[in-house]
């Protein structure tokens, strides 16, 4: 998926002038982790022509690609012809392929359903000689919904095209900019506020290039606890809470936003370069490493 799809939601981004401007490199956010993020860096799904800011060179068979090069920093490999293999795979790709089929099918029982109630409507006035208003009401009602209905479907036709998008590697980290990642939140279930920033950790990004931030507007102590619980995993997971003066106005989500902004240069390593803020019900999937591809960088110069 791109960082244009909605599945990404809102994606702000705000640029730490101050180290910009002193020219100075950008340090981790944290220590590296003790376990070191052996799973996975950066399985990136991207399409091919976004490659062509990085000044893609040539593409080198598998036969031909030295081991070095392929571990080095900067270096784009392609891992699979489509970045959803793991989504649809097996049994499950094979039934996708019948999903044009059985929209063709509902639409075509939809649409005759709509003419028989004409023709009944229409049969009978034609018998009883009597106006059917009321069954005219509901006929002209149902049309009108046929429209938006008729409009989705063909929508969903046309989306069902071949997918060419591959899945890419970035390989090498220490060049990647750093962001720290806002979950904001007020009172909601904390299974749900959780389960957002579980899968805002879970990226497939650099443990020490990014935080992730409860920003609880609601105080509470249970989810203080489950986000501690949570960060033995993820050391880079932290819980921040506000305090609300009464009579002085809080500015509700924008500032809880602001008051994150704030929190976060007073932090080891200060503000990150970028800022993304999430929702509490926002469960976002691997963001973090299509956004890494789309941060220009010299060394990316090479795909294998």
């Amino acid at each position: 998926m791109s960082l244009s799809e909605a599945s990404v939601g809102s994606y702000a981004t705000v640029r730490n002038q101050a180290r910009m401007a002193s020219n100075e490199s950008t340090a981790s956010l944290l220590p590296p982790p003790n376990l070191g993020n052996l799973r996975r860096y950066s399985q990136l799904s991207l399409s091919e022509a976004s490659l062509a800011s990085y000044e893609v060179d040539h593409r080198m068979s598998g036969s031909d690609m030295e081991m070095n090069d392929y571990k080095r920093a900067g270096t784009i490999v392609r891992l699979h012809d489509r970045d959803d293999a793991e989504q649809w795979k097996g049994v499950k790709r094979y039934f996708y392929l019948f999903a044009p089929f059985l929209i063709l099918m509902d639409v075509a029982l939809y649409l005759l359903y709509l003419g028989f109630r004409l023709y009944c409507n229409i049969d009978v006035q034609r018998t009883t000689h009597i106006s059917a208003g009321a069954a005219w009401i509901f006929f002209g009602v149902e049309f009108l919904i046929t429209i938006p209905y008729l409009m989705n479907n063909g929508w969903a036709m046309f989306a069902l095209k071949t997918r060419n998008r591959p899945r890419l590697r970035l390989m090498g980290s220490h060049d990647l900019p750093t962001v720290d990642v806002f979950v904001t939140c007020c009172k909601e279930d904390n299974d749900v506020i959780m389960d957002t920033a579980r899968a805002a950790c879970d990226q497939d990004y650099p443990q020490d290039r990014f935080r992730v931030i409860i920003l609880d507007d609601g105080k509470s102590q249970e989810l203080e606890q489950m986000a501690e619980e949570a960060s033995h995993m993820w050391p880079n997971l932290i819980y921040m809470s506000r305090e609300k003066i009464p009579g002085k106005p809080h500015h509700f989500k924008a500032g809880n936003l602001n008051f994150g902004l704030e929190q976060i240069t007073l932090l080891p390593g200060g503000s990150a370069e970028f800022v993304g803020a999430l929702d509490a019900d926002m469960v976002s999937f691997f963001f973090l490493p299509q956004f890494s591809l789309l941060f220009p960088c010299k060394r990316r110069r090479e795909m294998v």
